[in-house]
């Protein structure tokens, strides 16, 4: 078991002393993969040509940094000093990645200019971390020369991926942000008269169809007419209302009597109450 992983990283020693080592390694990443679009036609947007990733992906390339904190001040780092930009050209909206570009392309992307005294930055050299072994040059772009093959990427692409994420976040975001439908339980009997499915069928097991059908219009006819409030609970307005009726009815009658010759008082059962005062007068 060996503890080395066969993935090598570099970084240009200039660019390290300009930026700082961790500065550099991030320009690295971004200088292949720019370069790759550029060379392919991808991804150019407001006359550059950028690359997008994550925070979590380039994390996932650089193990080594620990933390997105330290990916994210890197990468402020580098846009402060307007060496990189930052823009987004996402097809979804809820979608934050990021895109990077170089803030001067020619800086990084140029090609060097035949019999240059100046060595390019990135050929072989015994301080550089990745040796690069001769080869045939001429018809690689200055960029490309930075190192035989790309940091290798040997994570699982992700762009489907985080298409598939943003999807499901904005389906979310977009469920969180509407209200809720809210079921009314109540059914409509009339203009006013509201009851749940349960107290109907209560009411009419205790009062009867018809007794319970009746009031509810009456308890209409008499909101419509004086246009007075609706009540807060009918259930318990319809068993009062039935219970009021009930003692209507149940009530004594008295009989009439011709008051212009029988004057006496008399009780709730028509029998004369004898005056108790008469012994008075």
């Amino acid at each position: 078991m060996t503890i080395f992983s066969g993935e090598l990283h570099a970084f240009d020693t200039k660019l390290a002393t300009l930026y700082g080592l961790e500065e550099s390694i991030i320009l690295h990443h971004f200088l292949h993969w720019i370069a790759l679009n550029k060379r392919k036609g991808h991804n150019k947007r407001e006359g550059r040509y950028w690359t997008y990733q994550t925070q979590e992906d380039i994390l996932a390339h650089f193990p080594y940094f620990k933390n997105k904190c330290k990916v994210r001040r890197i990468l402020e780092s580098l846009v402060k000093r307007n060496i990189l930009v930052k823009g987004n050209f996402n097809k979804l909206n809820l979608d934050r990645t990021v895109w990077y570009a170089f803030y001067d392309e020619h800086l990084f992307l140029d090609e060097p200019k035949q019999n240059s005294p100046q060595k390019p930055p990135y050929v072989k050299s015994d301080t550089c971390i990745s040796q690069i072994r001769h080869m045939d040059k001429s018809d690689m772009t200055y960029a490309e020369v930075i190192s035989d093959t790309p940091i290798p990427d040997n994570k699982p692409k992700t762009d489907n991926k985080r298409e598939e994420r943003e999807s499901v976040r904005a389906r979310t975001e977009a469920e969180a942000s509407s209200p809720p439908q809210k079921i009314d339980p109540f059914e409509l009997h009339g203009k006013f008269v509201r009851l749940k499915k349960a107290e109907l069928e209560e009411l009419k097991a205790n009062h009867g169809d018809k007794v319970v059908e009746e009031c509810i219009d009456k308890i209409n006819d008499f909101l419509a007419s004086t246009g007075k409030k609706p009540y807060k609970d009918y259930a318990a307005t319809i068993r009062i209302w039935i219970k009021r009726d009930a003692e209507k009815a149940t009530a004594p009658k008295f009989t009439n009597f011709n008051s212009k010759v029988d004057r006496r008082a008399r009780d709730k059962d028509g029998n004369v109450v004898e005056n108790e005062y008469k012994d008075l007068f």
